[in-house]
């Protein structure tokens, strides 16, 4: 077992004032036993410990303590509450217990691993006289066992490789949460006698399905192609069957043979020079550009696939179950989508949702629009109606505040440019306006609205209007 604990007194400055009837003596503690208060309980609702005390009634969060007496409810003094998080495989085997671990630090715990019968993995929270907290169960499914867990009430939180569909939501009923957690993306990477450094998502269709068997069809050498895929449960492959095999109606090819260990392209086209190898984002150095949809070489690059510029880009959604949460299950989901949180995230394979600029990767022109400025990650697709940005949109626009604030973006011009009409660069920006007034009345900044011309390819497949967000220094407009 490995011991963490940190002295967290702020738990404790954030009690309110609160009303009940007259309980038994408890006492609560915090986790590293640095403080406690000793009262009546007046009530516990399940997230909230109601007590009187020689300060005053007070009340403390139920995941920030400990309670110790015979008025401790049942939950309280006897096995830890525990939730489950179902889905994406190599998400909650790599990324996942890096972020459990460091969310224990922030809540001043010790942390234990354990197993089930079943093989899966189990976070232990425990206070500082190892007093069980929560226990956390990381259950790899795929998407569909992930979805049918969060339906039944079998999983807390369900990480997916995609969003949900209509009927899943219908059927799942009103109330379930969403928030893109991490970004994605399949790599491919080609042995040294192929000599191709672009591939477009047709070839890779053609190659993955086993219809082009030889690099001469592409324009290579007369090669026979030897192809390698990563786990067909993997957020990789979900990626690509999703982006490139599925809109063609085409299946994973009897040709493909799969890396059952992750991370083994390098040394798998080493002895295939030949071959051709599907991989995740352990690193990008090597891999060959994919063309977009206007035939650009785009590739990939944390940025271009923030950006969803990257053809085989994508992301992974968590969805929590309608109702109430438990606490630490609220707290480890936020703390996972804050910078602190996400900038974990890289180093498991994984790309942040965090907003960057760009550094010099594949780029369309904005011409005049934005000439001297460069381009950030941020990006958003604007639909009709009352509710132009959509959930994500809302969070990304949270984020985009949160860059624009910092002082790298002082004596900045952030520029809005919508692919079409401004009508979708004023919703972006009104939006942040009215909720985040400070932002607007920020001397160091400037805004600026317009809008620039866009091929059609660049809008295939993306709903709504899309807007790019741009930054320059002042005066260079």
């Amino acid at each position: 077992m490995t011991r963490m604990t940190r002295i967290n007194t702020a738990l404790f400055l954030s009690a309110l004032a609160a009303q009940g009837a007259a309980a038994q003596q408890v006492e609560l503690s915090s986790p590293d036993g640095n403080t406690s208060f000793a009262g009546e309980l007046v009530a516990f609702d399940g997230d909230t410990y109601t007590l009187r005390t020689a300060l005053g009634t007070l009340a403390f969060p139920a995941g920030s303590v400990i309670c110790r007496g015979d008025a401790c409810p049942v939950a309280a003094t006897g096995a830890a509450t525990s939730f489950r998080i179902v889905g994406a495989p190599g998400l909650l085997r790599f990324a996942v217990p890096e972020l459990i671990d460091a969310y224990s630090l922030t809540v001043d715990t010790d942390i234990e691993r354990d197993r089930t019968d079943a093989g899966d993995l189990v976070f232990g929270l425990l206070s500082f006289t190892g007093d069980p907290l929560v226990d956390i169960t990381l259950d790899e499914a795929d998407a569909e066992a992930a979805v049918a867990a969060l339906d039944a009430g079998e999983a807390t939180l369900a990480i997916l490789p995609r969003p949900l569909s209509d009927a899943e939501l219908g059927r799942i009923g009103p109330g379930v949460g969403e928030r893109m957690i991490a970004r994605t993306a399949a790599l491919a990477f080609v042995g040294r006698d192929v000599g191709l450094d672009v591939l477009s998502m047709d070839a890779l269709a053609g190659i993955f399905s086993g219809q082009i068997t030889n690099w001469a069809e592409l324009g290579g050498p007369d090669m026979t192609i030897d192809a390698f895929a990563a786990d067909p449960a993997s957020e990789t492959m979900s990626v690509f069957r999703e982006r490139v095999l599925a809109p063609r109606g085409l299946a994973l090819g009897a040709n493909v043979t799969i890396l059952d260990v992750p991370g083994a392209a390098e040394a798998t086209l080493e002895e295939f020079p030949a071959g051709i190898a599907l991989s995740g984002f352990d690193t990008e150095e090597g891999a060959i550009a994919i063309s977009d949809a206007c035939g650009r070489p785009v590739p990939p690059t944390p940025f271009s696939v923030k950006a969803d510029l990257y053809p085989l880009s994508g992301a992974l959604y968590a969805y929590t179950a309608p109702g109430d949460l438990p606490v630490h299950a609220e707290r480890l989901l936020s703390f996972a989508l804050s910078p602190v949180g996400q900038s974990l995230l890289p180093a498991t394979g994984f790309v942040d949702t965090l907003p960057q600029l760009e550094g010099g990767d594949a780029m369309a022109d904005r011409g005049a629009a934005t000439g001297g400025a460069r381009r950030l990650s941020s990006h958003f697709d604007v639909l009709d109606g009352p509710d132009p940005l959509g959930p994500q949109g809302v969070v990304d626009l949270e984020r985009l505040v949160g860059y624009v604030t910092t002082p790298g973006a002082e004596a900045e011009e952030i520029i809005f440019v919508s692919l079409g009409d401004t009508a979708a660069a004023r919703d972006v920006a009104g939006t942040m306006f009215d909720a985040y007034p400070a932002v607007e009345e920020d001397l160091t900044l400037a805004f600026r609205i317009t809008a620039a011309p866009a091929e059609a390819c660049e809008r295939e497949g993306r709903e709504g209007t899309p807007v790019e967000i741009w930054t320059r220094p002042l005066g260079e407009g």
